[in-house]
């Protein structure tokens, strides 16, 4: 016995299968686009997430994580090169207010209270460059912005982004 389609007794509800159109026209651009953005590093590892600034003639270097996690540690890696003596770093206020330093190694040999925020004074004797790694957990959500500057010089700016 053959069955025809009109005789088919099916349950269509055509407002509810536009409207799931609709949604799926919409969500699966969004997923592509959050495939490309993971992709890329904007929620974790890729090359848009590491990022680095330099500083006077590549006597300060800094690198850092564009994006982090609040309550999370992240680093931020600071390199030090032909500084004679000692090298000053000031890390500005307005980043401190925003995190919490964890650990700074190697342990600086002083730290002092600036106007502008907390300087961080590290022996530089040798002439190997010397690496400080600043481990910090950001307070905040947001736009997180700084400075820092070696031995009083040019600041120089950053910015991370904070996930919740």
């Amino acid at each position: 016995m053959k069955t025809e389609a009109r005789d088919l007794q099916l349950c269509e509800n055509l407002g509810q299968q536009r409207t799931e159109w609709a949604v799926t026209r919409v969500l699966w651009p969004l997923l592509y686009a959050l495939l490309i953005a993971i992709a890329f590093g904007l929620l974790g590892q890729g090359p848009l997430a590491r990022a680095k600034v330099e500083g006077e003639n590549g006597a300060l270097i800094l690198e850092y994580k564009r994006f982090a996690t609040a309550k999370s540690s992240t680093s931020l890696v600071v390199k030090i090169q032909g500084a004679a003596g000692q090298g000053r770093v000031l890390l500005s206020r307005e980043y401190l207010s925003k995190v919490e330093i964890q650990k700074v190694s190697p342990e600086p040999d002083k730290m002092v209270a600036d106007a502008e925020g907390l300087v961080y004074v590290f022996n530089t004797a040798s002439a190997a460059p010397v690496e400080v790694r600043f481990s910090v957990e950001p307070r905040t959500v947001g736009q997180l912005k700084g400075w820092l500057a070696l031995n009083g010089g040019e600041k120089r700016h950053f910015s991370q982004f904070i996930y919740p």
